[in-house]
């Protein structure tokens, strides 16, 4: 059957009421899942639900369950609860309603975004090229981090009914903070933006070099390039000299960085470990399908990807790429975003909800609660029966 998961943060459920949550999906959208963000960064909302309060919310970044201490003998980092939650273990509370209403559940987490464990543990962070700290990305590459995060998905997957953990932004984090990021972006372009992605910490350095690659030359590369941006007279673009001979120590550098998600995926795997729901990983560009998805497949359970990726992959990939077949939809669910501005009416919803059903996508996730307007639940009750008969 083609299923549907809607997005939620903890905070939603508790504030309009566990059960009135879960009748209302149920009833009146018809999902038949439930995926629950248990680990984020700092959030802020605007609610459009008439009885909550505040409308207008920040929550600080943190878990909303009890970790198990078990679980992180390995490193030094411990998961920051919410605040208001600290003394509430929500996945619990959870977990107990849905398998009582017959609900799937997963449970979601960000991973590589935490400002208060950079606050507790500054050597975690990110750096960029010119070796400024972020202030609240961590870098995967360091050794506390990738135990850190494999300890909270064991943690997770201590509660029997969880189906999966789905995994958000699983790509490498931005090194530089996202306010100087999006300003030197519209400044520099494309290049700029490339280089201050991604990070060049002492453990990134290390690793590069054990591989083979020399990070500190990538880094001087990077620096050079950056320099000459910021010096030109012309409009940034995304220009061929960016990968010209001269930079091609950076360019491996980049290229290696790129790689490492599905690496720690596949390290996931290996450990025995149960699979994962991946949403949206890297670019979704068609380039980097017919690169990455055979691989993506086979290391998630499922791969949640936005409609405009869907139309490309099926329409123009499944005919050039042989090992992307038809049954690779299968493992694939449409990810219908609320609150991106391209969703702005209930025929919008009925629409991709019926194409990923006819194109043999396994599901959908929809994204989020929280913004969910009145309007969009006759779409969603309306496209899950059609999706569910066409499937």
């Amino acid at each position: 059957m083609f299923g549907c998961h809607m997005h939620i943060y903890p905070w939603d459920l508790l504030d309009e009421g566990l059960e009135a949550v879960l009748e209302r999906l149920q009833g009146e959208a018809g999902i038949d899942g439930l995926t629950l963000v248990a680990m984020h960064d700092e959030v802020e909302q605007f609610r459009p639900h008439p009885a909550v309060l505040p409308r207008a919310l920040h929550a600080t970044g943190g878990v909303c369950f009890q970790p198990g201490q078990e679980h992180y003998v390995t490193t030094r980092l411990r998961p920051p609860q919410m605040e208001g939650l600290r003394k509430t273990d929500v996945v619990a509370l959870v977990a107990e309603a849905c398998q009582r209403r017959g609900l799937r559940l997963r449970l979601a987490l960000t991973p590589w975004y935490s400002r208060r464990l950079v606050q507790r543990h500054p050597e975690i962070a990110s750096k960029n090229l010119f070796g400024d700290p972020s202030r609240h990305s961590l870098c995967p590459s360091h050794a506390d981090v990738i135990h850190y995060f494999s300890a909270v998905m064991r943690d997770l997957y201590d509660y029997e009914s969880v189906e999966a953990v789905v995994v958000d932004h699983l790509d490498w984090p931005v090194a530089t903070d996202p306010q100087a990021f999006d300003g030197a972006s519209l400044l520099f372009g494309p290049e700029g933006a490339d280089l201050l992605k991604v990070c060049f910490c002492e453990s990134c350095l290390q690793q590069a070099d054990a591989v083979g690659l020399d990070g500190e030359l990538a880094r001087r590369q990077a620096r050079l390039l950056f320099d000459r941006l910021c010096q030109s007279t012309e409009t940034p673009s995304f220009t061929p000299d960016y990968k010209v001979e001269q930079n091609r120590v950076l360019m491996d550098y980049l290229q290696w960085r790129a790689d490492q998600p599905l690496r720690w995926v596949q390290r996931w795997l290996r450990d025995g470990s149960r699979p994962l729901v991946i949403s949206a990983p890297l670019g979704l560009t068609p380039d980097w399908l017919a690169r990455h998805l055979p691989q993506w497949l086979e290391a998630a359970r499922f791969l949640q990807v936005p409609i405009e990726a869907l139309e490309t992959l099926i329409g123009e990939l499944s005919q050039s790429t042989p090992s992307i077949q038809p049954r690779s939809f299968r493992n694939m669910e449409l990810l219908l975003a609320l609150d991106d501005g391209l969703v702005e009416e209930s025929a919008e919803i009925v629409r991709q909800l019926s194409w990923a059903a006819q194109a043999g996508v396994a599901g959908a996730a929809i994204r989020h609660y929280g913004v969910a307007l009145p309007r969009y639940w006759t779409g969603l009750h309306q496209g899950l029966r059609h999706a569910r008969r066409q499937a």
